[in-house]
């Protein structure tokens, strides 16, 4: 029998055996695994070992060859694009892109490739340590929302970012274009329901009370409007980070954004134009952070998003209110 022996890298050091196996295997299943253990077809460092144990860098796995080739290998459920994405800032632990408008950050289809498909798949390509970790999105954005969204490229990474974010430790910011003549800064503290959101527009609840939903928490800024196409340029800082959060509070409150038909608003009648424009802008991170990230990030808006603003007389300075 043929076998394979892999190296632990750094991104696998200090976790569970089974924990690494089980997506280095994905084709076979948690028994048929433990079974190999047993009969010695995967081997730490020479010696038949149990699943708990702790694998540290620079161990060796020796893999039944067999147990590695996933069924159909050669067939791809659709075509994965090579990754063009224009990098905003970039180190070991983490990358930040700048997001195209018109591509799901999760895989949503099974005939599109999501920002996830292509950087696993460029991972993959590339020559690599880790046996298990793959670089992954670490938040969300809509599908026709553009900007920042940030990649972990490694486990240090994926940890640090993750908790950052459950302790409210990165400030988000995004611009949009919405309907009406927003004249001075509003706080909006809403309820946002998505238990009911179903496709295809996948459309939420939102509430004054919190009998239902999670509590939403937006504070709109009017950067420039054109008070006879009754539009506003609209700075969104979020504190929270509900489904469609901006979207439906936004439309909540009198200003869905341009475009918005799933929150109200007319759709566009240019066949070019995206169903909105929303951007992730800015990012502002805990200057304490242990990963090397800056205390902001800062993102140029798409040529199409500039274009609107330029026709429709949105003058702004490109500045953001701090």
């Amino acid at each position: 029998m043929d076998f394979t022996e892999l190296t632990v890298g750094s991104d696998d050091s200090g976790r569970r055996l089974d924990h690494i196996l089980m997506p280095l295997l994905a084709s076979q299943s948690r028994n048929s695994v433990f079974a190999a253990l047993r009969k010695g077809l995967i081997k730490l460092n020479g010696t038949k070992t149990n699943p708990q144990v702790i694998v540290q860098n620079g161990d060796r796995l020796r893999i039944a060859t067999v147990l590695l080739k996933p069924e159909n290998q050669e067939k791809d459920p659709f075509f994965i694009p090579e990754d063009t994405f224009e990098t905003v800032f970039c180190n070991e632990h983490v990358r930040i892109i700048n997001k195209p408008c018109g591509i799901s950050v999760q895989p949503a289809s099974q005939q599109e490739a999501s920002v996830a498909d292509i950087i696993a798949r460029a991972y993959k390509k590339a020559e690599h340590a880790s046996l298990a970790f793959t670089p992954a999105p670490l938040h969300r954005l809509d599908r026709n929302t553009s900007g920042l969204l940030v990649i972990s490229q490694s486990l240090r990474g994926a940890t640090e970012v993750s908790r950052m974010i459950e302790q409210h430790l990165i400030q988000k910011t995004y611009i949009g274009i919405a309907t009406g003549n927003l004249t001075q800064k509003e706080d909006w503290c809403d309820y946002i329901d998505d238990s009911h959101a179903k496709p295809p527009l996948y459309t939420v609840t939102v509430s004054r009370d919190g009998t239902a939903g999670k509590q939403a928490v937006t504070k709109a800024i009017p950067l420039c409007t054109n008070g006879n196409k009754s539009l506003t340029l609209i700075q969104y800082d979020i504190q929270t980070g509900r489904k469609h959060q901006i979207r439906a509070q936004s439309a909540f409150h009198g200003h869905a954004l341009a475009g918005d038909s799933a929150y109200g608003a007319v759709p566009f009648s240019e066949a070019t134009f995206p169903a909105f424009f929303l951007h992730a802008v800015r990012l502002r991170f805990d200057p304490c952070n242990s990963i090397g990230l800056p205390e902001e990030l800062v993102c140029k808006i798409p040529k199409q998003f500039k274009n609107f603003l330029k026709n429709n007389l949105l003058n702004w300075d490109g500045k953001l209110i701090l």
